[in-house]
């Protein structure tokens, strides 16, 4: 029984659907609302865009930082690793 209710439920919301798009005004609401949510999408993708340059900016910076540090430090640490003292 609970099956038919929900098949009867679904009907009369697609009739109900159908009528509201024959409805010019709602056509209209409806066209309004895509455009509108086109405009957001392409908004929040250009966000998303310029927060990932930002945050790839910001790692080839301090990957480089991190390569000037790391450098001199395995340098020392061949020294240390063939016996001698390493230099500050």
């Amino acid at each position: 029984m609970l099956h038919f209710i929900r098949f009867a439920a679904g009907v009369i919301t697609g009739v109900v659907a159908m009528q509201l798009i024959k409805n010019k005004s709602t056509r209209t609401a409806l066209e309004k609302t895509q455009d509108r949510l086109r405009e957001v999408t392409v908004s929040s993708l250009q966000a998303i865009e310029n927060a990932s340059a930002r945050a790839r900016t910001q790692l080839a910076s301090d990957s480089a930082e991190i390569d000037t540090v790391i450098e001199p430090a395995a340098g020392n640490l061949e020294k240390i690793g063939n016996g001698e003292e390493a230099s500050s």
